[in-house]
């Protein structure tokens, strides 16, 4: 029996800058990177016997460009946007999707010209010759497409019909509509794509209500466990100089203020140090993003005694675990997500979790403190300070929640487990419908 070929994984978004400038990396850092959804679903299809391969669109290349991943020996490529695209775009950087720009930006034109192209460049972008050229040669066996809230996708479901690849999109977070062909084409798409895979049943029962497709496949995000390695305590703290005896609270990822919720992990924080509950509290950032300047504002005159920030975009997932085994709890603050995996990471470190109920932490923690983690609503400065103050004040519920979150994430969240669900799914549909 012959061996399928490699999956395409092909990430969100309109061109891999939007997500790499506003951290200040390169598409050869993005090769280097271990963790995220994308790289878990990597590591996931190799655990159920499934090769894989990322591809990627770029301002950056004239060419094609290829790197090893190191962490798994995939293959991620680089492929430049259409040259039509880069032509009337008139930049050579990202600029989410062009929604915004095209021919006549910062400049006199005719407004219907400007509205055309706003309309047209979510769609001029995708290089669908050269992708349809790359999955023939790799020999491709699917296509999935992290988010289906983009124009990619519905371009992509039209190439893989026309090519014989089906073509599947996965949920990561959703993107508001930019362009005015969406509510047009994008019904069409989703009920001509081999299927989607959503974890939320929210978004699940949004995508039914909507599209009325009835392929949905309920299979979370995996969590790339190969180089998460929790760290010894004591240890942890000693090396990023955060004081031994203090209640630390940490939080991980891209600064964006409103986004994450960062002025409410602020606030309660505050509330929980103020309290004058016997213990000091330390507050533990690892990240940076685009607003690190009003985050780093937010935060003058508080003592390295206080405040540990490691204000960097850290690529090394065993550096990441570390310094989350130096925490007690770690809070997800945020106002909107998709399905989150930094929680996840935490709670495979050993660390309980207070999450705001945004998109996804229901299935993460479906049955609260038995799963690791304490829901609160979102915003809820006094809820969440609450919620950290309990933990602070009881350390046997601190305790046993530890080992909750640790069993949820390894039992319902390994690469083992949803690799094989989702070649499952990928064979089920193994010609498109």
């Amino acid at each position: 029996m012959s061996t399928p070929g490699p999956v395409a994984l092909i990430p969100w978004g309109d061109v891999m800058e939007d997500y790499l400038e506003p951290l200040g990396l390169e598409f050869a850092d993005f090769a280097r990177m271990t963790g995220g959804a994308l790289y878990g679903y990597v590591e996931a299809l190799a655990a159920a016997g499934q090769s894989s391969m990322v591809i990627c669109l770029s301002t950056r290349f004239e060419r094609p460009v290829s790197h090893v991943h190191v962490p798994s020996g995939v293959r991620v490529m680089g492929i430049p946007m259409t040259s039509l695209y880069r032509r009337l775009h008139g930049r050579g950087g990202s600029q989410a999707g062009g929604a915004s720009g095209g021919p006549g930006a910062g400049r006199a034109g005719p407004a219907l010209l400007k509205s055309s192209w706003r309309t047209a460049a979510p769609y001029l972008q995708t290089p669908l010759v050269e992708l349809a050229r790359l999955l023939r040669k790799e020999r491709c066996s699917a296509v999935m497409c992290q988010e289906y809230e983009y124009a990619r996708f519905d371009a992509l479901v039209a190439l893989g019909r026309f090519i014989g690849i089906p073509v599947f999109g996965y949920f990561q977070g959703g993107a508001p509509r930019r362009s005015a062909l969406e509510p047009a084409v994008r019904p069409m798409a989703m009920r001509l794509a081999a299927g989607v895979v959503v974890a939320p049943a929210s978004e699940a029962e949004r995508v039914q209500t909507r599209y009325r497709v009835r392929r949905i496949a309920r299979i979370p995000n995996p969590l790339g466990t190969s180089d998460l390695v929790p760290a010894d305590r004591t240890e942890a703290r000693a090396r990023y100089g955060i004081p031994q005896d203090h209640f630390v609270i940490a939080w991980h990822g891209r600064v964006y203020m409103e986004l994450k919720g960062l002025d409410v992990l602020l606030d309660a924080w505050r509330a929980v140090a103020g309290a004058g509950a016997g213990q000091p509290v330390h507050l533990l950032l690892v990240g940076t993003g685009p607003d690190a300047a009003a985050l780093r504002a937010r935060l003058a005159g508080y003592p390295a005694t206080e405040v540990t920030w490691i204000a960097a975009h850290v690529m090394d997932r065993a550096e990441i675990c570390a310094m989350l085994s130096a925490a007690d709890v770690y809070v997800l603050s945020s106002r909107r997500e998709g399905f989150p995996m930094a929680p996840l990471e935490a709670m495979y470190c050993g660390v309980p979790v207070v999450a705001t109920d945004v998109s996804g932490i229901r299935e993460i923690l479906p049955d609260g403190e038995q799963s690791g983690g304490i829901v609160v609503p979102i915003g809820d400065v006094d809820a969440m300070a609450d919620a950290l103050a309990r933990l602070l004040t009881d350390p046997p519920l601190r305790a046993t929640m530890a080992r909750a979150a640790r069993a949820r994430a390894e039992d319902g969240f390994s690469p083992a487990g949803i690799g094989e669900q989702l070649v499952s799914l990928l064979q089920s549909r193994s010609t498109a419908p």
